[in-house]
Parts: structure tokens; sequence; C-alpha cells
């Protein structure tokens, strides 16, 4: 669970958003979870439609442990407990990325670094790792991978590389 302040059209005031991740019982083949983006706190009159999206577990035993929301790029980081990485984008829920990362030991304590846009894992093993958007790839990398309607509105959005 994560809570972000974020801008909705021209309100005056950031709304105060609520980012839920959960895994969702299912039977048969598959794992399945579920992220929900629920506005918590209006910032003004138009709303944040509340948006939900399917997250595709690998492992049977798999859901998230960790929801950190980068306000610096828009950008919603679940951590799985079998360290599996998937980033969306927070106002269309755009998936941006899909990854396992290595870890020595499960995530333990989740920190963010808010002035980069970044956080740092801590796991039961006592090592950090920091989890970062590199601005010079991120474009290129939406572009190459079929994010043609979505990669320049977030790149001049951010003021990024490759906006032009």
């Amino acid at each position: 669970m994560a809570f972000v302040s974020w801008t909705i059209g021209s309100n005056p005031k950031p709304s105060t958003l609520l980012v839920i991740g959960n895994k969702v019982p299912r039977t048969g083949a598959g794992n399945i979870g579920k992220m929900n983006i629920v506005e918590v706190s209006p910032g003004g009159p138009e709303t944040y439609q509340k948006k939900a999206v399917d997250i595709p577990f690998n492992d049977a035993g798999d859901f998230p442990v960790a929801i950190r929301v980068s306000e610096r790029y828009g950008l919603i980081h679940l951590l799985s407990k079998f360290n599996n990485i998937f980033v969306y984008e927070l106002e269309s829920m755009t998936p941006v990325y899909h990854s396992a990362i290595k870890l020595s030991a499960p995530a333990q304590l989740v920190a963010a670094l808010d002035q980069i846009g970044s956080y740092t894992v801590f796991t039961q093993d006592f090592n950090l790792v920091t989890i970062s958007v590199n601005v010079m790839n991120i474009v290129p990398f939406m572009v190459h991978n079929g994010k043609h309607d979505f990669d320049l509105k977030f790149a001049t959005r951010y003021a990024l590389p490759e906006s032009e």
C-alpha cells in the first residue's frame, strides 16, 4: 500500500491517491494479483477515476510485498515476494516494465528516495539495493517495447531526454 500526492487535471491542489496491491485467490493454472488506485482526498473539482490492473505473477506463491510510487516520474513500482518488479505509469496504469531482480534474500524493508525518484530495498541478510529510473534510457526502452502512444506524452510531461 502506498499514498501519493498527484495533481489531477487543472485542480488547484494535488489529490491524495491510495495504491493497493494484493493477490487474488484463483483456481486453476496461473497466479494473478490486482493493483488498485483510488482517490481518498480530492484536490479540486476534477476527480481521479478509480483504476485497477491485473498483475501477472509467474509463481503460484508470489504476492506483493512492497509498493512505492515515484512522484517525480509518476511511476508505481510493485515488488513481489519472489523479487519480481512491476512498473506502471500512475495516470493511465500503463505497464512500463517487468523483470525479475536478483536479491540475495527476501526484501525486509523498502524506503523511498523521493529526491531522485528511486527507492532502496533492505534485504533479510542486510544488503541494500537501490532501484531507480534510468532517465537516459526509459523513453528509448518504451519505444523499443511498443509503447509509442505513451512514450512521447511521458517524456514531455517529465522533461526527459528524447521528448523532442
